[in-house]
């Protein structure tokens, strides 16, 4: 893919860039007529797409939705980049709007379309984005000045501005994560409200899990996500002691749940009441027996899993934004 990111960087006269993000994709960005652009071949869930972002200056656009759409369906340079009579509606539909930008993403499947196409369809967008906004130029996008302002990625999106500016927004930066550091945040709530959901989710998990006769191990990463958001709400920020408390309840839902789905198997097949002595025979088994089978195995596993992810995706909110120069 690196390859076909160089050559569509080739034909646009952009910058090809490796990575977007830890897991991201490559790309190719910079200023394309005046509009700041950034295009490539990457992932959305479950679907391969082409991404187009064109970048115009803020509050410049005139109209809404619609007509972009309406302009879309009867582009003859959409038409020709696409090699059609006539346009998509799944493209037309796909098309969203965004205060400063305009943003498509394009499915497809098996083969990625050659860098050609995807170069001639994103001069095509920004030929509609210069019928209804004005392009951001080489101006400064915070103070208008023309005078040292440079074309950056900022946390991956293409930006113009200048240094006194960049110095401004640092600063600016800086004095949100001080503020940030010192709010006061509660750890007997938050041990509260990660405990209480955890609990919730590991009966939740075992219900459904005895309903179906399946254990959901997967189900790991959406446990860890909402006992993390429970977690931040009680403290009140996101810090290092409630990101071990998110992990440490994390595995501790999961087993849990497993726990409890043998329970119930157990008492449904010996065809006993639920009862604490019952409650501890299986506690002292379950450890054996749980790891004896590879649904208990894969149960801790995804746990794992979940609270690795959460322990990387539940950080504190980042305030300084990483400016890496496009140098077009």
């Amino acid at each position: 893919m690196a390859r076909k990111i160089d050559e569509l960087a080739r034909i646009t006269n952009l910058r090809a860039v490796p990575k977007d993000g830890l897991f991201g994709s490559p790309f190719a960005a910079g200023n394309l007529d005046g509009f700041l652009v950034k295009a490539g071949y990457t992932r959305l869930g479950n679907q391969a797409v082409t991404a187009y972002r064109v970048r115009f200056k803020a509050n410049t656009w005139a109209g809404d939705v619609e007509m972009l759409r309406e302009a879309a369906a009867g582009s003859e340079a959409l038409k020709e980049a696409l090699g059609r009579k006539k346009v998509p509606g799944t493209l037309v539909k796909a098309l969203v709007l965004e205060p400063d930008a305009l943003v498509l993403n394009l499915t497809y499947s098996f083969v990625s379309p050659r860098p050609a196409k995807v170069a001639a369809i994103l001069k095509a967008l920004v030929g509609l984005a210069r019928t209804f906004a004005s392009p951001i130029g080489t101006a400064c996008e915070s103070c208008g000045s023309e005078a040292g302002a440079r074309v950056f990625l900022a946390d991956q999106v293409p930006v113009s501005v200048c240094a006194g500016c960049r110095s401004t927004q640092d600063a600016e930066a800086v004095r949100q994560e001080e503020d940030y550091r010192r709010m006061d945040s509660n750890p007997f709530l938050g041990l509260v409200y990660g405990a209480a959901t955890a609990a919730v989710l590991a009966l939740a998990w075992a219900g459904v899990a005895y309903a179906v006769d399946r254990i959901f191990a997967y189900a790991a990463i959406l446990m860890g996500s909402a006992i993390a958001w429970m977690v931040n709400r009680g403290m009140g920020k996101i810090n290092l002691q409630g990101r071990i408390l998110t992990v440490v309840f994390t595995v501790a839902s999961v087993m849990g749940g497993h726990y409890l789905f043998l329970l119930f198997a157990v008492a449904r097949l010996k065809e006993l009441p639920i009862s604490f002595d019952l409650a501890m025979t299986v506690a002292r088994v379950f450890p054996t027996v749980a790891f004896a089978e590879s649904t208990g195995v894969l149960s801790f596993v995804f746990s794992l899993i979940g609270a690795g992810y959460v322990l990387y995706a539940n950080r504190p909110p980042k305030f300084r934004k990483a400016f890496e120069p496009l140098g077009n």
